[in-house]
């Protein structure tokens, strides 16, 4: 009738990015004392309006962070500006920059060679509303000036 529970002892949580969402989990893992590992530290306007309520996010998430993966020598800069320790970060590079690199190597793409790719995200609050159409505007000005390019959209 009822369903046997395992118990799980969390040893880390691992999250990235600066979404309500990363945030949650930062907070779940100071409430509970585990051991919090956040992907895309350190990044920084110093601009609590933009993006919002990222950066606001941002400095919760570092504080309930005990590992920070900094994806530029300036997020680290940033962490250690506000008192992180050193040993606490790590260097990793950025995961849409380092899969962009991987794809060019896999498909034996040249680094300078000339593309017939773009690829547009735009996942972010303050695109949505008018200015997600301004974009998407500005996309098929660009399509129909360019027909040789293709547009890809990721989400």
């Amino acid at each position: 009738m009822y369903a046997l529970q395992k118990k799980y002892t969390l040893k880390l949580i691992l999250a990235q990015g600066d979404t309500t969402s990363c945030a949650c989990a930062a907070f779940c893992a100071f409430l509970n004392s585990i051991p919090f590992a956040h992907v895309e530290a350190g990044l920084r306007t110093n601009c609590f309006e933009s993006p919002f309520p990222e950066e606001y996010f941002r400095h919760i998430i570092t504080l309930s962070s005990s590992i920070h993966f900094a994806p530029t020598e300036t997020a680290v800069s940033n962490l250690l500006k506000e008192g992180v320790k050193k040993e606490n970060i790590q260097l990793t590079g950025n995961t849409i920059v380092d899969m962009v690199e991987f794809m060019q190597l896999t498909n034996n793409i040249k680094p300078n060679a000339v593309r017939d790719k773009i690829l547009i995200t735009c996942h972010r609050r303050e695109n949505q509303n008018w200015k997600f159409h301004d974009l998407v505007n500005t996309v098929k000005i660009l399509a129909q000036t360019y027909p040789n390019l293709k547009f890809i959209w990721i989400t």
